[in-house]
């Protein structure tokens, strides 16, 4: 099932509360950008974050799987955890620091 609008941008709004993001639609399901890097997307209504470094040791318990065929595994967060400001604001923080600058 793919992630209608509603899905997304209410997903969206939890993720603004901790850093500036925004999402754009991709082939049916979302990218989301946190400081302007894409940081993850939105797939079947579910929110996946890139792997980093940080988030191997901050989130360990985060299951991680391919968001589509063919795709790197991402960390799979929880409804919970995305309700969770002070965690999302420190899981956030630290991927992005460790995401590539956008390419010019």
């Amino acid at each position: 099932m793919k992630t209608t609008k509603e899905q997304a941008q209410s997903i969206l709004e939890k993720i603004q509360v901790v850093a500036e993001a925004r999402i754009r639609p991709m082939m049916g399901e979302y990218i989301v950008y946190i400081d302007e890097k894409v940081a993850g997307q939105i797939n079947h209504g579910v929110l996946f974050i890139k792997v980093t470094d940080f988030g191997e040791s901050f989130a360990a318990g985060l299951i991680k799987e391919s968001p589509y065929d063919g795709a790197k595994p991402a960390f799979i967060v929880p409804e919970a955890k995305i309700a969770d400001t002070a965690w999302m604001r420190e899981f956030v923080a630290g991927t992005v620091s460790e995401l590539p600058a956008p390419k010019k």
